[in-house]
């Protein structure tokens, strides 16, 4: 990994940071995982609404506070 980043480092400083956005919004897409939450949804609703309200809170106060907001 330290290789690959010591020899990468300067490539990717050539890239505009539009490109850089694009590449991170690609990966974290594939974060999500749909499938499992319908899953989740039609087995568990509670859980599924608890879910879907940390993953809203994640989005609009932060991780940590998403995540305490969860855990009340």
């Amino acid at each position: 990994m330290v290789i690959g980043l010591l020899t990468t480092g300067p490539v990717i400083e050539l890239l505009p940071k539009t490109v850089l956005a694009a590449v991170v919004m690609v990966s974290a897409s594939h974060l999500v995982d749909v499938t499992g939450f319908e899953e989740l949804w039609q087995g568990w609703r509670t859980e599924a609404l608890l879910a879907l309200a940390t993953m809203v809170a994640v989005l609009a106060l932060g991780v940590l506070q998403g995540l305490l907001v969860a855990a009340t």
